[in-house]
């Protein structure tokens, strides 16, 4: 029988402790590097997020005390024997209902003086609103479902037909606000236009169906002061909804 000799007992292969100990602290090194890695990655994603996050919308003369942003997707429920016709339109209204139910109050706006104007006619009624004397009805305008409209200058204020959706802005943002006036709460949006700014107001109702919106416009903001004080005046009469070719003073005003 052979033994090794010493210098073959050298280049024998043995376990080593320390062997075993290097690789534990390799595997635990490299452990610890993908969690710091991991850790600087999700701390990136975070500033990323803070860096985009949408900012809220511009603050125009009308507008709500703070600006809501609206959940996506909108929820909206159905019974468990929805048709797809039920839950499609469930689904397409729950923006308008959500809208409806979260918009805050607008903040106040200081109207004008209204010494010296004069009452003006909406269908065959008189008396429903009051305007600068200066204000004449708008002949040329049309709307296809009804409606009304007065101008003076680059102010403007109409009343019109149609079915009306809550406004958000492109962030998700409701940028619609509540207000109560003399004919009762409506819903009010202010916008950029491309010769100024105009809001949109209707009747803050939850249910679809039409309505009348009243939309005052001009070049500034203290022009659209003038069509504000106007719509806080105005009652549209209530009326039947009308179709057909686009009418002008129709026999029912825009409802």
């Amino acid at each position: 029988m052979s033994h090794p000799t010493p210098d073959e007992s050298a280049c024998v292969e043995r376990p080593s402790h320390f062997g075993l100990d290097q690789r534990k602290f390799v595997v635990m090194k490299s452990k610890l590097i993908a969690a710091l890695a991991l850790g600087m990655f999700a701390n990136d994603i975070a500033a990323q997020s803070t860096t985009s996050a949408a900012p809220v919308p511009e603050r125009l003369m009308i507008g709500p005390t703070d600006y809501v942003r609206a959940p996506n997707p909108f929820p909206f429920s159905v019974p468990a024997n929805a048709s797809s016709l039920e839950v499609t339109r469930a689904r397409n209204t729950a923006p308008r209902i959500w809208g409806m139910s979260n918009a805050l109050p607008c903040r106040p706006v200081a109207t004008v003086d209204t010494a010296g104007w004069t009452p003006i006619q909406i269908g065959t009624q008189i008396g429903n609103a009051a305007l600068p004397a200066q204000f004449k009805q708008d002949t040329t305008f049309r709307s296809y479902h009804g409606g009304l409209k007065w101008s003076a200058g680059d102010v403007g204020l109409q009343v019109e037909n149609g079915w009306w959706g809550v406004a958000y802005d492109s962030a998700g943002y409701l940028t619609a606000c509540r207000v109560t006036v003399r004919d009762g709460e409506y819903l009010v949006n202010e916008v950029r236009t491309s010769t100024g700014y105009a809001f949109h107001a209707f009747p803050l109702d939850p249910t679809w169906r039409p309505s009348t919106m009243i939309t005052g416009s001009a070049n500034s903001e203290e022009g659209l002061r003038i069509a504000w004080t106007g719509f806080l005046s105005m009652v549209p009469p209530r009326c039947r909804y009308m179709t057909g070719a686009p009418l002008r003073n129709p026999s029912a005003p825009a409802c």
